[in-house]
């Protein structure tokens, strides 16, 4: 069953931040695109991956996430991410991905998965 949405509003959302982190990174590798995603993971169930592909899936859902840069969202892990936001997060001298996502209902102890009801 298909749910009509606008994935600008209701799926994910990408902080300032994000998107200049990502930009700068999609700006090393422009034949690719940005794809949001989940994998089964860890000792919770899931993972996210955020990867640079050379081709997204035609099933994709694309979201603007501002200053020209779209991510492509898969269409399998919808409902495990809508409402997510992605933002960037200083580690040290890292700096790295965090995902903000409501529809979590538990995690591994390292932080490396999460399971959704």
């Amino acid at each position: 069953m298909t749910t009509a949405f606008d994935p600008t509003k209701e799926l994910i959302s990408v902080t300032d931040a994000a998107v200049d982190f990502l930009s700068a990174a999609a700006a090393k590798q422009p034949t690719k695109s940005v794809r949001f995603s989940t994998k089964p993971a860890g000792c919770s169930g899931y993972a996210y991956t955020l990867d640079f592909v050379d081709e997204v899936a035609n099933s994709d859902v694309m979201v603007s996430a501002g200053n020209g840069l779209k991510i492509a969202v898969d269409t399998g892990s919808l409902a495990m991410l809508k409402g997510t936001i992605i933002d960037v997060e200083q580690l040290g001298l890292n700096r790295v991905i965090k995902y903000i996502n409501p529809n979590v209902t538990g995690e591994c102890g390292c932080g490396e998965s999460f399971s959704v009801s």
